[in-house]
C-alpha cells in the first residue's frame, strides 16, 4: 500500500509479479480493512514508514498474515516515473523478493510515548533554532550577551534599526512560549515515569533522568 494521510493506493501481487488487484481511496479505518478482506488466501502486506504508520499498523495487524512497516531508506531504486501507483507496485515488487527493511511497531503503551518523545524533541530543536535567530540579530549590531541570562529580559530596545526590534520581539516572545510548552512536556514526563516500571528503572541509572529515560524506552520499546 502507498498509504497517505489523505489517500492510499493499494496493489496487490502474485508470486509472479502480476497485478491481481489495485484502488485509490480515502485513507480510513473502513476503506483498509474492506479493502484487505477483498484479498484470497494468505495476505502479505507491507507499507512505508509515516507519520500514520502506528495508527495503520493497529488498524491492519490483526486482519494479515505478515505485516511489514518498512523503511524506505533501504528500497530499491524505482525505474519507473513516480506517481502513487508506481509506488505501490514497487512496494509490493520489494516485499515480494524480500527487500524490504522492517521498522519496529507494536502495541504498547510504550509506541504512545514515542509520539510524545518525538515532539518534545521538536520543541527543543525549535527553542535552539529561535536563540540561534535572536542572538544573531542581537550580534549584527555587536551586542552579545552572556549564557542564558541574553534571554531572561528582552535587548530588542537596544537595537538602533526598527525592523530588528520588531523581529527580536517577535523571537523572544516565541522562545518564551515554547518554554513554557517544554516545561508541560517535563510535567508530562515526570508523571509518566511514576506510572512505568521500565522508566523508574532507568532513571535509578546515574545521568539519566526523566526526559532520557523516556528517549530511551521510546526507541527500545521492547
Amino acid at each position: 500500500i502507498e498509504i497517505q494521510s489523505k489517500t492510499k493506493k493499494n496493489v496487490v501481487i502474485d508470486q509472479q509479479s502480476r497485478v491481481v488487484l489495485q484502488e485509490k481511496t480515502i485513507t480510513s479505518e473502513r476503506t483498509l480493512i474492506n479493502f484487505i478482506n477483498k484479498i484470497p488466501g494468505r495476505k502479505n502486506l507491507v507499507f512505508e514508514e509515516s507519520s500514520i504508520s502506528q495508527w495503520a499498523y493497529l488498524t491492519l495487524k490483526d486482519k494479515v498474515d505478515n505485516l511489514i512497516i518498512c523503511n524506505p531508506s533501504y528500497l530499491g531504486k524505482k525505474v519507473a516515473s513516480k506517481n502513487d501507483y508506481n509506488d505501490a507496485f514497487h512496494l509490493a515488487n520489494e516485499l515480494r523478493c524480500g527487500h524490504v527493511v522492517n521498522v519496529f511497531h507494536e502495541d504498547s503503551k510504550l509506541m504512545e510515548i514515542r509520539s510524545i518523545v518525538s515532539h518534545y524533541k521538536d520543541i527543543v530543536k525549535e527553542i535552539t533554532a529561535s536563540k540561534n535567530r535572536y542572538n544573531s540579530i542581537l550580534r549584527s549590531e555587536a551586542i552579545t550577551g552572556t549564557g542564558r541570562k541574553v534571554y531572561q529580559t528582552s535587548k530588542e530596545d537596544i537595537l538602533i534599526c526598527p525592523s530588528k526590534q520588531f523581529v527580536a520581539r517577535q523571537l523572544f516572545n516565541q522562545i518564551h512560549s515554547l518554554e513554557e510548552i517544554k516545561k508541560e512536556y517535563l510535567v508530562f514526563f515526570k508523571e509518566s515515569t511514576k506510572e512505568n516500571k521500565m522508566i523508574q528503572n532507568l532513571v535509578t541509572i546515574p545521568g539519566i533522568k526523566e526526559v532520557r529515560a523516556h528517549i530511551i524506552a521510546a526507541i527500545v520499546c521492547s
